[in-house]
Parts: structure tokens; C-alpha cells; sequence
């Protein structure tokens, strides 16, 4: 969240060089790490930090990589409690990872620890969310994703976690001739929803495949309502 410098170009820059050198050239000496809400070179409400143990991660990192000859793989964000005392922010770490794998929630456990996510590789899918009214912390609703060409599950067993907003799916099921994906959610396990005419719901489906966690993903509107109405 730099508001000074665009973290586009850093993208693009980064994808150049692969596309001129190829994946696994690229790897051997060159990584970039993106810190979803960090400003510049620090700050915001990001885990820009290491732990209290390795306060300079990235430092140390970069050291250990030509020094060590370790190459960095998964580092460890850390957000200090009440980094701005006026939104009385919780302690939390979250893993940073190598781009393009970006950090998901695996649906259990506390969302405020590392240990509770997992870095994928996001593969885009079409989501198709029930058209119901839902209220914020009351009943449920389903969703459909569209497995996309290319990828093929022979069972339900072969995808998971399945999590929505926070929410950890109560239920799915696989139809491999349609290549659909269906899931059930509870809205009480949903975090940090409000009400609204359009809401945005994100529908994350993991799956392991040769050592690699990979996420199909896709966005779809419903309506949220209040408890009271």
C-alpha cells in the first residue's frame, strides 16, 4: 500500500526478466517478495517485520542467500499489537511469500498467525454464488466454481481446504462430468463482512499437486443484510 511509489513496476520489471531468462534461471538469483498493506519500506498494517528474535528479515535474508547460500524460500511477517493505537490493531504474523504465490487462509485457527495459511499459486476460476439475501452472522449460502480446462480432480479428497471470506466450507462435492466444484458455507464462521447490495465474495479452492500448493479462485456478488431485517 505505498501511496509515494506504484508496486506495479516492481511487477512488471520482475515478470521481464523471467520472460527473458526463463523460470528457473531467474529463481537462482532473483526473488520478489510482495507485503500486502505495507508502505514505503515499511509501515502501514502489513507484517513488515521480522519477529522480535530476526527484527531485519529482509536483511538477513539477503545475507544468508550470498553469504549462506540459502536461498529464501516462505518469510515470516510481523505486525506489532496497536501499531496505530487509533484502530487498536491485534499482533500478527503472516507469511510472505515468493512471488507470484500470494498468502490464503486455510479456514481454521486463528486468522492473526502464520501458521494458519499457506502460499499458493492463484489459478483464476469462475464462481457462481447462490442469488440469496444472507444476514451478517446468520445462515448460509452455497457456491459453484467452474473447474477451469486443464485441471481435473477424479475426487472431492484431491481439493482442500475450500474457504470463502474466512469461511471454512461445511460441505463439497465434485461433479467431474460438469467440472464443478460445490460448497456450502455457514455466514457465522464469515470474517469481517458488512452489509450490502453488491459484497464481494471470494471462493478459494486448494489443491497440492507435485510438491506445490496451488488455489483456483474467483469473485462473485450476493447480498448481505443486517441481523435486524
Amino acid at each position: 500500500s505505498d501511496a509515494l511509489v506504484s508496486p506495479a513496476p516492481s511487477v512488471n520489471f520482475y515478470q521481464a526478466v523471467v520472460r527473458g531468462m526463463g523460470q528457473t534461471t531467474v529463481d537462482s538469483f532473483y526473488k520478489l517478495y510482495m507485503v500486502p498493506g505495507m508502505g514505503h519500506c515499511g509501515g502501514g498494517i502489513g507484517c513488515y517485520n521480522g519477529s522480535s528474535n530476526n527484527p531485519s528479515l529482509w536483511v538477513d535474508a539477503i545475507v544468508n542467500w550470498v553469504e549462506g547460500y540459502e536461498t529464501p524460500q516462505v518469510l515470516t511477517g510481523t505486525r506489532a499489537e496497536n501499531t496505530d493505537p487509533t484502530y487498536g490493531w491485534t499482533a500478527r504474523t503472516r507469511p510472505i511469500c515468493p512471488y507470484p504465490k500470494v498468502a490464503r487462509y486455510l479456514g481454521t485457527g486463528s486468522i492473526e498467525e502464520a501458521t494458519n495459511f499457506a502460499c499458493v499459486t492463484i489459478i483464476p476460476a469462475q464462481v457462481d454464488i447462490k442469488k440469496v439475501e444472507v444476514k451478517v452472522g446468520k445462515g448460509a449460502f452455497s457456491a459453484k466454481m467452474a473447474i477451469p480446462d486443464g485441471y481435473n480432480f477424479t475426487s472431492k479428497k484431491e481439493i482442500g481446504p475450500v474457504v470463502s471470506e474466512g469461511a471454512l466450507a461445511k460441505s463439497i462435492s465434485l461433479n467431474k462430468n460438469k467440472g464443478i466444484i460445490s460448497a456450502n458455507f455457514k455466514m457465522k464462521d464469515v470474517v469481517g463482512m458488512s452489509p450490502g447490495d453488491a459484497v464481494s465474495f471470494t471462493m478459494t479452492a486448494m489443491f497440492d499437486n507435485e510438491g506445490q500448493t496451488y488455489a483456483l479462485e474467483g469473485t462473485d456478488t450476493i447480498k448481505v443484510v443486517g441481523n435486524n431485517q
